[in-house]
């Protein structure tokens, strides 16, 4: 039924509802907003636990790119498919030891089911069993009766598991023509764009380690994260995309 009904995708609700800052108040979350094509890049920024949004240095909004497109390309509920949209539970800076996602350290998460509710929303439920009721309470009003965003909540409770954010070593040129190029798809986790020298074995570019600089920063060890489709266009997700979907981020690039 939850696979059938994702057919049908109702108009999304209010993202500046996500960015309040009374959703998971008192929490940083992390957003990464994708096409629903996957073949497409995102892009992910940051509301710090006081509610701000982050800034770069030179005041504009912070961000990285992320790939959520799997080798697979299949739906997010399938293991080892896309990365799913909706929530997930933040657990700091973690090490891997995949060849393939390389020495940058990742950012480590956790879905529904995966672990407890207690542990999922950091002690603030006492909850050992899950209940979609758990997960919905936390959504904004408008956003409980949009089915996509429970898509972390049902693939967790199918079995799905160990989906975090990482960099890769993966060199692009095999996928030189894609639509994603010169990111490199995964199993199902958020891929940050990473190059590395081919001579030298140093990283050209890591926004991956931009990612672990702000949480290391920023003081970041529990958090949330949330993914989201905006809309159908073929076309990466740019900075540019946010302030149609959002006031608050319009407001922001106005000042």
């Amino acid at each position: 039924m939850f696979r059938a009904e994702l057919h049908f995708r109702p108009e999304l609700p209010p993202v500046d509802q996500l960015l309040s800052p009374d959703f998971l108040k008192g929490y940083p979350v992390f957003y990464t907003f994708f096409r629903q094509n996957r073949d497409y890049p995102g892009v992910t920024i940051c509301r710090l636990a006081d509610g701000s949004l982050k800034r770069e240095e030179d005041q504009t909004l912070w961000s990285v790119w992320h790939l959520g497109r799997s080798n697979s390309g299949l739906p997010g509920y399938v293991t080892n498919g896309n990365t799913p949209e909706g929530l997930y539970s933040l657990h700091g800076i973690a090490r891997s030891d995949n060849v393939f996602i390389g020495p940058t350290p990742v950012v480590d998460l956790k879905m529904p089911w995966e672990i407890s509710p207690a542990d999922f929303f950091h002690g603030n439920t006492s909850d050992t069993l899950w209940d979609r009721a758990d997960y919905m309470a936390v959504l904004p009003p408008r956003w409980r009766d949009y089915l996509p965003v429970y898509t972390s909540y049902y693939a967790g409770k199918a079995g799905r598991s160990d989906i975090i954010a990482h960099g890769t070593t993966i060199n692009p040129d095999f996928y030189a023509g894609k639509d994603w190029y010169p990111f490199t798809p995964s199993l199902g986790c958020l891929t940050a764009l990473e190059l590395w020298d081919d001579e030298r074995g140093t990283r050209s570019f890591s926004h991956q380690q931009k990612l672990i600089d702000c949480l290391k920063e920023e003081k970041i060890q529990k958090g949330f994260w949330m993914i989201i489709d905006l809309d159908k266009a073929n076309m990466p997700v740019t900075l540019d995309d946010l302030p149609r979907f959002s006031y608050s981020i319009r407001k922001m690039i106005q000042e």
